[in-house]
């Protein structure tokens, strides 16, 4: 399930790797995953390692490009920048 680990992994710079079939994540109705995740299948975890290699560098600066866009949603503290409570507040109103 949805822990801090997206959180941290974004704010080290890495690109949040999503191993969870039809499971949806938090706030995934008002942000678009897609510009800072990669989703992996649950049965694709054998080949996780050359999947991930394999990934473009043109793929991960557009990934990276969108976790700069988007990281403020996982953060609480507004001193900090943090946006979660107004995402979380569109979300609700969906």
């Amino acid at each position: 399930g949805f822990g801090i680990r997206l959180s941290i992994a974004m704010m080290f710079g890495c690109v949040p790797v999503i191993i969870q079939d039809h499971v949806v994540q938090p706030l995934e109705d008002v942000l678009p995953y897609v510009e800072f995740t990669l989703r992996v299948p649950k049965a694709d975890i054998p080949r996780l390692v050359a999947i991930l290699r394999a990934v473009p560098e043109p793929e991960l600066r557009r990934l990276r490009l969108g976790m700069a866009k988007h990281y403020r949603a996982f953060y609480w503290e507004p001193e900090h920048g943090g946006r979660a409570y107004n995402w979380t507040v569109a979300a609700l109103h969906k």
